[in-house]
């Protein structure tokens, strides 16, 4: 077999820290983490830069606490564009605050919002605003329990809001269609968004954290092209349709500079560790940076800009892949820049043997022997090198001629080698076996290995479907006994392949007989046998006939690569159930190249000193697999107020070391910190709760050491070397303490880290209902579960647990909102687990209530036309649209579209007709689940009316008047603003009708 090279493991190494102080902020923390994910992070001085204001302009703000409780803060340019539950209830109050001590309350009315608006004017690319926001209680019903956004008003009935964030009525806080988090009832929350208006952008911050980035602008009523973002004119807070009640405090609107933001990486690429400087961003503004949009730590944490708007910071990637991967770094103002790292990890044992022994030649005739066995994995090798130690000695005497010993193991080694990266496990063997059954592959390059006798043995093997793979020129002495290289050479004869019957070959084997060609030879496809070879690649090129090649082709071949020439290279060769691939030649490599040992670089008492390995940027600590051979590896003099000392592993000073590597090799560089003062930081555990009843035990030393030990939990000391594993802790809290003791005998102790062990988290999903809205009363159940779980059960709407193990579906599901739990049981723990989603069911037409019509046909009505209101509503999904359908008699229907004028009021106008028209109309109504019904449907007829002639209108006006508002007070018993606009506009008709 050939000798294997793994890679080898990184090297134990002591974890130590420095700690930097930016603008008085401890960043130990942060760096530790890097450090904790065996990350390899740059260090980076930073500087302290004078604060300054930053340059965003704030063009209002309000905590509502210069206006008199019980009152609308109309004095602070508030407006209040719709009431909601009445004025009286939108209001300011004491008793509930963000801070200090007053609130802006909204309360709602089902179906009608209470929606609070404070204009404001800028012409900013950039505007954002602020504010905190408090449910009092969520209700369940499918509205909104509050909003806040910029708007714009369209009507005295209609706003536009921009990028709305809503309180959604199930608990979740969404914008867009992204869910930010979930939030409790009581409970204020911090929302900050800022819009970039020239690119329809906009990021949402809430309690601080970056929620939702870039996202695009969406409004209420329709696409950003009709309603752009520099149209707005307002901001608004509103408790929208629910009887529910909301808090308003602590409002800000600002716009932000015009900003050119840069984001620099040094360096751009390698492995996932780089310094970020970034320019032109907001002043004294929190920075977040993400990796590929996914949200990364950074050192220091948390990243405030300068009060010039520059920052630098460190990031490490804990998964690393190669390829190319976006960083962004995002302000609260929404300012953003990117820049691109490429991901270039050392390659690893085999990556660096095929790169750098491999040529095309041996990965084309690996591909070729993975295409002759297809899924096999078992190979017989038949080679020179065992055929010349099985006869040399012998018969193999007088054989002419073999190889020198060292091109054949070099032969023997290359073709072997290239089927292990293909997939086989070789055999070796000197001859071919009167048997071949036990193998999925025979590979064969040993000339005087072959024998007419084993024409038919290989024949056999290849017609019951086996794979063979032929080398240089072999099947000449299948049909002939031959022990020279050159059989043309007997006596009388020039060469003629039908003199020793070679052209029988074609029997088998598909082609006819050989040629010594040289020159090159080139692929004639791309990815040959899924290869990284490309077309007309070139192979190999050889002197001048000294490889084999087949002249011509026959039945059931494919070419694979020819040589400059014309004549064959490669093919393959489909024969019976089996498979025959031949190569002509191959480019031989020697084992000895492919040794390679590691060189493994550290540093004490800090990590990420950046040095260089023959010229190349590394950072400690540093393990890579290099061929053996000689390195130069040099070091800084000064790193972060660190000063070069020695290697530690001989006491040399000089930082430029020169090393040969012919084993693994480990070197740690020394540098001596200012401080001489021992320190000892615990990096894990940490302040929090743990999942998991191992946790590792991470800490640093800032000195060289002799002795550390923990203490857990106020314990005995345990000795440890180098960081450890608290194993089997039992679940609650604990604590844990860090002793070291330097070369010098002091005795140093960390701060006590306390910590909590829980139980797992839930691993366990629901797929089906989702967090929607259905429109049929029968949904899929379907869910994920943790592999240790051994009972599931489901309740849907908190009824008895049902058996969810062979559930696959909920059946007859009332209209309204559901919420199903599912519950799981773990080995050794109780029923206490579960997750939960809230679900709609709507079936159910909207509702259509109070259809009014006016003139109202009393004995007549007039020809001007007829307005026609409904109040349409749908309490679960939500109207979609409602239509006037109507018709004079002639049985061709008209519909036209009716317009929501106000809350659940909708209008449509029926034209005028002339008199004696009998007109029959209906409206028909669709909600958002595509649910219809008609009034027809509802009542079992349509309604209808007569047109009389006009001259009797202004004689009926005071009476139709009078007849609507009856009809009115007795459907609805209830002041409706619709009525309103009916009368308004009969009294001006009948007005110029009579003038």
């Amino acid at each position: 077999m050939v000798k294997k090279h793994l890679q080898k493991p990184f090297l134990q190494h002591r974890h130590f820290i420095v700690l930097l102080e930016v603008s008085n902020l401890n960043i130990a923390s942060c760096f530790a983490l890097s450090i904790i994910c065996s990350l390899i992070v740059p260090t980076t001085i930073f500087t302290v830069i004078p604060q300054v204001e930053a340059a965003e302009q704030v063009l209002f703000e309000d905590n509502f606490e210069k206006y008199t409780t019980g009152t609308f803060p109309y004095g602070g340019g508030w407006e209040l564009w719709f009431n909601g539950a009445g004025t009286e209830q939108q209001i300011i109050v004491d008793s509930v605050c963000g801070s200090p001590t007053n609130s802006l309350k909204l309360h709602g009315l089902h179906g009608w919002a209470a929606f609070a608006a404070k204009p404001f004017t800028s012409s900013s690319q950039v505007i954002g605003f602020e504010v905190a926001v408090r449910v009092e209680e969520t209700n369940g019903q499918s509205r909104d329990n509050a909003r806040v956004s910029f708007t714009k008003k369209l009507s005295s009935s209609i706003s536009c809001e921009y990028a709305p964030v809503v309180f959604h009525y199930d608990g979740t806080m969404v914008t867009g269609s992204v869910i930010l988090q979930n939030y409790k009832p009581n409970t204020w929350y911090n929302i900050k968004l800022v819009m970039n208006r020239t690119n329809e952008t906009y990021s949402v911050w809430v309690d601080g954290e970056l929620r939702a980035d870039n996202l695009p602008v969406t409004t209420t009523s329709g696409e950003t092209a009709d309603f752009p973002s520099y149209g707005i004119e307002a901001f608004s807070v509103s408790q929208c349709y629910n009887e529910a009640t909301v808090y308003f405090d602590d409002v800000k609107i600002f716009s932000g500079p015009e900003v050119d933001t840069k984001l620099e990486l040094v360096p751009t690429e390698g492995i996932a560790a780089t310094t970020i400087v970034g320019s032109g961003f907001a002043p004294n503004s929190k920075i977040s940076v993400t990796w590929d949009n996914i949200l990364i730590p950074t050192v220091p944490s948390p990243l405030i800009s300068d009060g010039y708007g520059n920052f630098t910071c460190i990031i490490s990637v804990l998964n690393q892949t190669n390829g190319s991967y976006q960083v962004k770094a995002t302000d609260e103002q929404g300012n953003k820049a990117t820049a691109t790292f490429k991901v270039n990890l050392a390659p690893t044992t085999d990556e660096q043997n095929s790169e750098a022994s491999v040529p095309a030649s041996l990965e084309l005739l690996g591909g070729g022997a993975r295409w002759a066995a297809e899924n096999g994995n078992s190979a017989l090798f038949i080679n020179w090198k065992d055929n010349w130690l099985a006869h040399h000695l012998t018969d193999g005497t007088d054989w002419n001629p073999w190889s020198t010993e060292s091109d054949m193991d070099n032969r023997r080694f290359s073709v072997a080698y290239a089927l292990e990266q293909a997939g086989f496990n070789v055999d070796f063997a000197g001859d071919i076996p009167e048997t071949l059954t036990n193998y999925d592959l025979v590979v064969i390059d040993a000339f005087w290995a072959v024998e007419p006798q084993h024409a038919s043995v290989i024949a056999d093997y290849l017609s019951d479907g086996g794979g063979v793979v032929v080398l240089t020129g072999v099947p000449c002495y299948f049909t002939v006994y031959c022990k020279d290289m050159w059989p043309y050479r007997a006596e009388g004869s020039e060469f003629d392949g039908y003199r020793f019957g070679l052209s029988s070959i074609s029997d088998w084997f598909g082609a006819n007989y050989y040629i010594n060609v040289g020159g090159y030879s080139h692929l004639v496809s791309d990815n040959p046998f899924g290869t990284s070879l490309s077309v007309d690649e070139r192979l190999l090129g050889v002197e001048s006939k000294s490889a084999a090649s087949v002249s011509s082709m026959g039945n059931n071949t494919q070419v694979v690569a020819l040589w400059d020439s014309g004549y064959v290279f490669a093919f393959t060769h489909e024969y019976g159930q089996g498979r025959l691939y031949y190569q002509a030649a191959y480019e031989c490599v020697s084992e000895s190249i492919l040794e390679s040992n590691e060189l493994a670089v550290a540093s004490l008492p800090i990590d990420g000193i950046m040095f260089e390995i023959d010229g190349e940027s590394q950072l400690t600590p540093c393990s890579v697999t290099v061929h053996d051979g000689t390195y130069t590896v040099v070091m800084p003099e000064i790193q972060d107020g660190y000063v070069w000392s020695h290697w530690l592993d001989d006491g040399d000073t000089n930082r430029v070391r020169i090393v040969t590597v012919d084993n693994d090799t480990v070197l740690t560089a020394v540098f001596t910190p200012e401080n001489d003062s021992t320190a000892v930081s615990v990096l894990s555990p940490e302040n929090m709760t743990y999942n998991a009843l191992d946790v590792p035990l991470v800490y640093t030393v800032n000195q060289d050491y002799v002795w550390t030990a923990y203490s857990l939990d106020g314990q005995e000391n345990v000795t440890v070397i180098g960081n450890a594993t608290l194993t089997g802790l039992p679940e609650g809290p604990h604590n844990v303490t860090v002793f070291v003791e330097d070369v010098l005998g002091n005795v140093c102790s960390s701060e006590t880290v306390y910590f909590t062990v829980a139980p797992a988290p839930v691993e366990m999903s629901i797929l089906s209902p989702e967090n929607k809205t259905y429109n049929t009363a029968d949904i899929l159940l379907s869910f994920t579960k943790n592999e240790t779980c051994n009972y599931l059960g489901y309740s849907l709407d908190e009824q008895t647990i049902v058996d969810a193990e062979n559930a696959t579906a909920l059946y007859s599901l009332a209209d309204g909102t559901h919420h199903l739990t599912v519950h799981a049981n773990y080995t050794g723990s109780v029923m206490t687990e579960s997750v939960t989603v809230w679900f709609t069911v709507d079936t159910t037409p909207p509702s259509i209530v109070d259809v009014v019509q006016a003139p109202v046909n009393a004995n007549g009505t007039l020809e001007d036309g007829v307005i026609v209101n409904a109040t349409v509503t749908d309490e679960l999904s939500g109207v979609a649209w409602v239509a006037l359908n109507y018709t004079d008699g002639n049985e061709t229907w008209t519909v036209t579209e009716m317009t929501n004028i106000e809350g659940d009021i909708w209008s449509g106008i029926i034209p005028e007709f002339t008199h004696g028209t009998n007109v029959t109309y209906n409206i028909l109504t669709q909600d958002n689940m595509e649910n219809t019904i008609t009034t027809e449907e509802l009542y079992g007829q349509p309604d209808s009316y007569q047109v009389l002639s006009e001259y009797i209108a202004w004689v009926l006006v005071p009476l139709l008047l009078a007849a609507t508002a009856a009809t009115i007070a007795h459907r609805k018993q209830i002041f409706n603003p619709a009525l309103t606009k009916i009368n308004t506009t009969l009294h001006k008709r009948a007005t110029l009708k009579k003038d």
